[in-house]
């Protein structure tokens, strides 16, 4: 252990029975619950801003922040990982990457491309952890920022788009022109795009998964006895997958159909860090919750907003300011 001074992780805040809704923070908080339980707390935060470099997780010892899983692994001696030969070390590096590229593109697909994902699920509970006037703008911003890299894998547009098109303009129509109104060839053509979309994605999942169940096998752990960081962070992205109630599950249903094992093997993990009811060798660690900073870093967000957003918020405080303004008047000429 880096010191004997007591850590904070800070992390995306926990949705769904996790710890966090954010795969590397999940797959930290698990590596520390394993290797120091009781001497570390977690910090529940929403404001990447005012990590190192700009994205959760990190930690803090005293004067030290290390940001990233992989950097908190190293600064921590890699205590899961001292065991390793100098082969498995090296493997196990490249099996990370290949994790964290492969298994993140199915995560991010997951969360933000699917439309009936996105809207119901993901923006719902970003919205739900941000503070004004974050809550407005963060969540699409990050939509945003996925969008290339799923692009560039052939995981962004698989046809949703025109099936909820069609969807809003159905609830547009009353029942009876519905039941009179015949397929039109814009549907039908939209709802093969979308057919052929999720099975090329299910076949992306198929080909990213089949090496993972291949390397785990019928073991409980990846190499020798216990587990280490690399199935701390297979664990985090499979239980991001199957865990979160998504509206459209097709990756989860996948998961939890085709490879058990990923499966049986990230719930493993998850009780061994956090087992229900906690050991005495397992003492929860304590939740925290970062202070807001809606007001601290209100100016900085603001000005790196795009300018619509920087309308919708000063539009919405000078309602704010006005429907103050009005109700302390009632109060004044009621009293008086």
């Amino acid at each position: 252990m880096a010191s004997a001074t007591r850590l904070h992780l800070y992390i995306w805040p926990g949705e769904w029975g996790l710890p966090s809704v954010d795969a590397h923070c999940l797959a930290a908080a698990l590596y520390l619950q394993l290797v120091a339980p009781g001497r570390f707390s977690l910090v529940e935060s929403a404001d990447a801003d005012s990590a190192p470099h700009g994205q959760l997780p990190y930690l803090v010892n005293g004067e030290h922040r290390i940001s990233g899983f992989a950097a908190i692994v190293k600064y921590l001696d890699n205590t899961l990982d001292d065991q390793l030969s100098a082969t498995e070390t090296a493997t196990s590096l490249a099996w990370r990457a290949y994790i964290d590229l492969h298994c993140g593109n199915l995560l991010a697909h997951s969360l933000f491309a699917v439309g009936p994902n996105y809207y119901p699920l993901t923006h719902t509970m970003l919205a739900t952890h941000l503070p004004v006037p974050q809550r407005y703008y963060v969540p699409q911003r990050l939509r945003t920022l996925y969008r290339p890299r799923l692009e560039d894998v052939a995981m962004w547009d698989i046809g949703h788009g025109e099936e909820e098109k069609e969807k809003e303009k159905a609830s547009r129509e009353d029942a009876w022109t519905r039941a009179k109104k015949s397929l039109t060839t814009d549907e039908a053509s939209a709802k093969v795009r979308l057919a052929f979309g999720r099975e090329r994605v299910l076949e992306k999942a198929r080909d990213a998964l089949d090496p993972l169940a291949r390397l785990l096998d019928s073991r409980d752990f990846i190499y020798q006895h216990r587990p280490t960081s690399i199935d701390l962070l297979l664990a985090a992205h499979v239980l991001l997958l199957v865990d979160p109630p998504y509206p459209d599950p097709l990756i989860g249903t996948l998961i939890t159909e085709s490879y058990p094992s990923l499966v049986a093997h990230a719930r493993l993990i998850l009780s061994l860090a956090f087992p229900t009811p906690p050991g005495p060798s397992h003492v929860p660690p304590q939740i925290l919750f970062a202070p807001d900073p809606s007001l601290v870093y209100m100016p900085r967000t603001l000005l790196a907003s795009s300018p619509p957003a920087r309308f919708a918020t000063f539009l919405v405080a000078g309602l704010g300011a006005v429907a103050l303004v009005t109700s302390a008047m009632r109060t004044i000429r009621a009293s008086a």
